[in-house]
């Protein structure tokens, strides 16, 4: 049994995608003897950046949250001799009274209810709230037709969530959990994998935010501008089109990108903003070239490949085969990516040390679905798309691999 733990983190589709507009006033290095121009690229000191990220550790307040989760989770209650609060479990009795204020005693019903999770209506969640075990209160409750009926609510008992047992944690059927000591130390375990995750995403974000913000890049072609303009605005419809059709309300491209262009503070069109984070991405990928060119980063065509199928994977519907998926998306966007991936692995080993050195889950071309059957498509698709396909006009001179931003700010 794998748990789920409740942990802090962001989930926005549509700021992962946007998010490199963010841009850090971290120093990237200012000794004029440590810039180097490659391709108009001006890199400063990348190798001594200043960057303030660091790796938190999970602590016995964080254990003790989680343990709490756990006892909401499988409502493990225990009795007690206080007040309802906001968050109580609470064995009511409820009953109706007559018109004459007489009260009606075939009406009366028990119930345990949870308060805090808007399971419980206002008005009755609002009248034991304070009550101790005994106590009573008079509320009326309004239905849809606006009609008001009278009730008294008596508490008959005051839960609230007890402390997780050896007999409990061995319960739960977490592989090598038998008591809470053990179930302690798995979710020290989880808390600290989950943080390792946070850790390296907020470094890539500082690390690419900081390149962009002290880096100089003379000349970015209009054609690469494009490219990422097309690419960027293709997932953004996507992602309209999929709330829209999985909600009950009509999303618009302004209604998934408006948040993000406010709280950056950016005046224009929503097609003017993708464009600002499009040119960035293009600003972003030559940087990436002109470091993977210095430390001599490169990566096998599989490599690309492989990325591709994993986006494949989720497209299988749409297309039959890897070679379709890819004839009809930019291959060149995935080259890009691979060696994004590979020059970002790079840096984070560089400024993380050994903390990642056993890791192996963000290696390049990693498929976590129907491997085999990916794998398969893999080879066929190395032998049946060679690179002699792609013409001059789909292959810009500068391109040799490249870099994209798009992997290095998630």
């Amino acid at each position: 049994m794998k748990m789920n733990l409740r942990r802090k983190t962001k989930n926005a589709l549509t700021g992962i995608l946007i998010a490199g507009v963010i841009v850090s006033t971290a120093a990237c290095g200012t000794a004029s003897e440590n810039r180097v121009a490659v391709n108009d690229v001006f890199l400063n000191d990348y190798r001594n950046m200043e960057i303030t990220t660091t790796l938190k550790e999970a602590t016995e307040d964080d254990v003790k949250e989680e343990l709490e989760h756990i006892a909401k989770d499988y409502n493990y209650v225990v009795p007690i001799d206080k007040a309802v609060s906001s968050d109580s479990t609470v064995d009511i009795s409820l009953t109706k009274k007559n018109a004459d204020g007489s009260i009606d005693e075939a009406s009366t019903l028990t119930a345990t209810i949870v308060l805090g999770n808007d399971s419980v209506p206002a008005e009755l969640e609002e009248a034991v709230i304070g009550l101790s075990k005994g106590e009573t209160k008079e509320f009326e409750s309004t239905d849809s037709s606006g009609e008001k009926t009278p009730y008294v609510v008596e508490v008959v008992t005051v839960y609230e969530y007890g402390e997780i047992t050896d007999d409990i944690a061995g319960g739960l059927g977490i592989d090598g959990v038998t008591d809470l000591e053990s179930l302690k130390k798995y979710l020290i375990d989880a808390l600290n994998r989950d943080n390792k995750d946070i850790y390296k995403n907020e470094l890539k974000t500082e690390i690419s935010n900081t390149l962009y913000n002290n880096c100089k890049v003379n000349n970015i072609q209009e054609h690469l501008k494009n490219e990422y303009y097309d690419i960027l605005y293709k997932q953004l419809t996507d992602l309209v089109e999929y709330y829209s059709d999985t909600s009950e309300e009509e999303v618009t491209l302004y209604d998934l990108v408006s948040p993000t262009m406010e709280k950056e503070g950016y005046v224009g069109t929503t097609e003017d903003y993708i464009a600002y984070c499009a040119e960035r991405n293009a600003k972003l990928y030559l940087i990436y070239k002109a470091i993977a060119e210095k430390e001599s980063i490169s990566v096998d065509d599989i490599d690309a490949y492989s990325l591709a199928a994993t986006d494949w994977a989720s497209q299988t519907s749409e297309y039959d085969t890897l070679k379709d998926f890819i004839s009809d998306n930019s291959f060149e966007s995935y080259e890009r990516d691979a060696l994004a991936d590979a020059v970002m692995d790079y840096l984070v080993n560089l400024y993380a040390g050994d903390i990642f050195k056993d890791d192996s889950s963000d290696a390049p071309g990693e498929i976590s679905q129907d491997e085999n059957s990916l794998d398969e498509a893999l080879e066929e698709a190395s032998n049946e798309l060679s690179f002699e396909e792609k013409t001059e006009e789909t292959q810009p001179e500068e391109v040799s691999g490249a870099a994209a931003s798009s992997q290095t700010s998630n």
